[in-house]
């Protein structure tokens, strides 16, 4: 009876043959479903191989514009049959002969590709880092570099070993090009430090917080004269530095005079055929001649401005004294005049320190010497200096005109105490003797005595308390002698 019921008999057992028979026949026909997917897939692969081994290797960076923006960029169909072969695997399908080896292909190529990647993404760092002027003056070896690196965006047969060449290649130039791009980065370090100590530099360096606390604070002439000492040695100084930048500047001359030297032929063609290099270094040098005389100009501006600091603050940095002229005149000593005059001598000389910066001159093998250096009664002092350039600034002659505004109103404040004195221009005005004499042939009675005994008496005593010195902000007013401003004899 058992086996009757597995194997059926009657109707029975033909429905399991023929529900054999049907799945036998599914199965054969998915079979051959595969087998034909799996031949149209390897004869479509097969017809895309011309553009799968004939395709470009380097494309366009959008990251980076311009010269030297570039990316690895391997085929983007033989990443597609590379992927489709590994799914075929994962589903238990062996894929064509043809499949393996182009995936070995390509697993090759992106090692070979790899490094590639690495010399450029080195090669884009060092490009960040140049500026837009650094660029331009090595403008003809990034021109070169990119048209060395341009091969790898032609369509031409990539294997293995010619890819690794390519790679081998590109290195070579860019490695040359980065340690340009490297030494020229070091220039401008230097040369910018050269500049910042010009920049920043205070001519005047003079501590006026000495004179606040002193009893008796230096006039503005001694002041200023200590000023004017301390301007001439800055200068002599910053004369030192400046020699140094121009000598710096000559040497990316000399960098890009032996830029051939040791560079792969390509890349050694191309600068050959670059413009002549006084051209190329003539934007470079123009820059920088800018960058100097803003650098001179701040300088002188931010000097003056540091007067103007002093003769705005509450700490004293210079004194004058009042005192009654043989005209009976009650002045200032130094006179105003006198004080105006010795503040704008000062500040000229400050601004006449532009002189000492000479222009340079370019010579024929890329390097620059300075001109000259005229006799002080040369014609030409002035036009062979920055001083030309610099002395026309709208910003100098704005912070000299607010110097000379501030001044004025420190004199003015003097005039002020000058004018609460004139209460007493009647005591300095009289002869004493002259005045008792007058008083006493007029017969006055006691009272009169009394009272004018009391006058004199009140006034010698308010004359007396008068303070010796009084200080406005950054000048302190000293009298002369006797109780107050001025020696009065009562």
């Amino acid at each position: 009876m058992v086996p009757s019921i597995i194997h059926g008999s009657g109707a029975g057992g033909e429905l399991w043959t023929e529900v054999g028979a049907e799945v036998e026949e599914v199965q054969q026909e998915v079979e051959r479903a595969r087998e034909r997917m799996v031949l149209e897939w390897g004869e479509a692969v097969t017809r895309q191989i011309p553009k799968l081994l004939v395709t470009p290797v380097l494309a366009r960076d959008d990251r980076h514009s311009g010269v030297g923006g570039w990316r690895v960029q391997l085929p983007g169909e033989l990443q597609s049959v590379v992927w489709e072969s590994g799914q075929l695997l994962q589903a238990g399908i062996r894929p064509p002969d043809l499949a393996t080896h182009l995936t070995l292909h390509y697993q090759t190529l992106q090692t070979a590709a790899m490094g590639l990647h690495l010399t450029l993404k080195d090669y884009h760092a060092v490009l960040d880092q140049l500026s837009p002027v650094q660029r331009e003056l090595l403008s003809a070896e990034l021109a070169g570099a990119d048209r060395v690196l341009a091969a790898g965006q032609r369509v031409v047969t990539w294997s293995p070993a010619a890819l690794t060449h390519f790679s081998a290649s590109c290195r070579d130039v860019i490695e040359h090009v980065r340690a340009l791009a490297n030494k020229l980065i070091s220039i401008t370090v230097h040369l910018e430090d050269y500049l910042g100590a010009i920049h920043q530099r205070r001519l005047l360096r003079v501590d006026p917080s000495r004179a606040h606390y002193s009893r008796h604070p230096p006039s503005l002439q001694e002041l200023l004269d200590v000023g004017r000492e301390s301007c001439d040695d800055s200068i002599d100084e910053l004369v030192e530095t400046y020699d140094k930048l121009v000598t710096t500047l000559g040497s990316a001359g000399l960098l890009l005079a032996g830029a051939e030297d040791g560079a792969p032929e390509p890349l050694a063609a191309h600068i050959r055929a670059a413009p002549e290099l006084k051209t190329r270094l003539a934007p470079f040098l123009l820059h920088w001649k800018r960058s100097i005389q803003e650098g001179i100009t701040m300088m002188l501006v931010n000097s003056i401005r540091q007067v103007e600091g002093w003769l705005e603050g509450e700490e004293v940095v210079f004194g004058v004294e009042s005192d009654l002229t043989a005209t009976s005149s009650l002045t200032l000593t130094p006179s105003a005049r006198t004080l105006s005059s010795t503040l704008a001598h000062a500040l000229g000389h400050t601004v006449r320190s532009a002189m000492a910066f000479r222009h340079w001159v370019e010579l024929d093998d890329g390097t620059v010497s300075l001109s000259p250096a005229p006799t002080a009664d040369d014609d030409t002092l002035a036009a062979s200096t920055f001083y030309s350039q610099v002395s026309g600034d709208p910003r100098l002659h704005a912070a000299i005109e607010s110097v000379q505004a501030t001044f004025a109103r420190v004199i003015r404040q003097l005039d002020i105490d000058l004018q609460s004195w004139h209460a007493y221009e009647h005591v300095w005005l009289r002869d004493k003797a002259a005045t008792v004499s007058r008083f006493c042939r007029s017969g006055p009675s006691v009272k009169d005595y009394d009272d004018k005994l009391r006058f004199y008496t009140h006034l010698a005593t308010e004359l007396s308390q008068a303070p010796q010195q009084v200080t406005h902000g950054c000048v302190r007013h000293v009298g002369s002698g006797g109780g107050g401003y001025v020696k009065i004899g009562v």
